[in-house]
């Protein structure tokens, strides 16, 4: 009913977080692990750990690591109202993320480095 009206359907793999998701986002993408997060954000470790999976089921990626790298790639994951794709960015790929970039950088040849 929304695309009648001129509203595009959402897209599956765009990705939107609340505040409450952004605030355990900046946690993990700080590295604090999860006895802290709880008792920061005052709930349980396990609740801690439940969320965390749900957070990368949304991202599309597999684990925290990977939730890692991919907070490392999307610039603005901690303003509200922002949309990500799911998933990694596809290498190479020139978005100008510290993972990006290292990515690209790390396939050239070693005298491409040299002055």
């Amino acid at each position: 009913m929304s695309a009648l009206r001129g509203n595009p359907r959402p897209d599956p793999d765009d990705v939107k977080f609340d505040h409450d998701d952004r605030e355990l986002l900046k946690f993990i993408y700080d590295g604090v692990d999860p006895k802290t997060i709880a008792g920061e954000l005052d709930i349980t470790p396990g609740t801690v750990y439940v969320r965390r999976k749900e957070l990368c089921r949304r991202a599309g990626v597999p684990d925290v690591l990977t939730l890692h790298i991919w907070l490392t790639q999307q610039q603005g994951v901690f303003f509200p109202g922002v949309v990500f794709r799911r998933g990694l960015h596809k290498q190479p790929c020139p978005c100008g993320s510290g993972f990006c970039r290292g990515r690209i950088e790390s396939h050239l040849p070693p005298h491409a480095c040299q002055a």
